[in-house]
């Protein structure tokens, strides 16, 4: 049902520490619960390594891509998850991490409970409350943390695509991670424009496009896998 659950592995009282990658595809999501009752919740095009049974003081998994974790509640064992760029460490929680590579920044939304974030980029560590986020640049290693609506960085593990004054570069570029398309501007101008809306990420995406050319903003033509974007005549 489109959901491992590596739970009932926590009888074993003796366990060995083995490794698991499970891969992502286009347009793919995929659950998990690990050993510890964690649950897992992966974007399309991530990638995730994890025991299959945590071993020791430290719960610790490692990930490319975007994921929504619901912790289990654990003092004595600490939750990290290791980005290429930055850890973050729970106690128990809910948060939401986007961390592909592309985007050159790794992005920390939390839902409930506190989250630090580590890095070795950063003069010193971040402490996350309920509603705030955080968004570490790659380049200059640098964490500004906002006040935000978490439903706009969780809603895609309920299928939905909720978007706020997001530049339409960034925009396709989430969609194409969900839809299989090449996307090409005839006019680099057109990636500044901005767009808002809440879309149900399961539709066809020639549905999304005509809700973004309805703007009158931009011209778009499909040409057969390929979304072409150019400047309203």
């Amino acid at each position: 049902a489109g959901n491992l659950d590596y739970s009932r592995n926590n009888r074993n009282k003796e366990p060995e520490l083995i490794y698991n990658t499970i891969s992502i595809p286009h347009g793919g999501e995929y659950s998990l619960v690990l050993s510890d009752g964690t649950q897992v919740f992966l974007n399309s095009m991530s990638e995730f390594r994890y025991p299959v049974q945590f071993v020791g003081h430290v719960r610790e998994v490692e990930l490319t891509g975007e994921a929504y974790f619901i912790v289990s509640k654990d003092t004595q064992n600490p939750f990290k998850v290791k980005t290429k760029n930055m850890n973050i460490e729970v106690l128990g929680t809910s948060f939401n991490v986007n961390a592909y590579e592309t985007t050159g920044k790794v992005v920390t939304t939390l839902v409930e409970g506190k989250v630090k974030i580590q890095s070795e980029k950063a003069s010193g560590d971040q402490i996350l409350v309920p509603d705030e986020q955080a968004v570490f640049s790659v380049e200059t290693g640098a964490i500004s943390v906002n006040k935000v609506d978490v439903s706009m960085f969780t809603e895609w593990r309920n299928g939905q695509l909720t978007f706020y004054n997001e530049r339409l570069e960034d925009l396709m570029t989430t969609l194409t991670r969900w839809y299989s398309a090449t996307v090409f501007y005839m006019n680099p101008s057109v990636k500044d424009l901005r767009f808002s809306g809440n879309l149900d990420r399961y539709g066809d995406i020639r549905q999304i496009l005509d809700i973004i050319q309805s703007t009158n903003k931009l011209n778009i033509e499909i040409q057969n896998n390929t979304i072409l974007f150019s400047e309203k005549e």
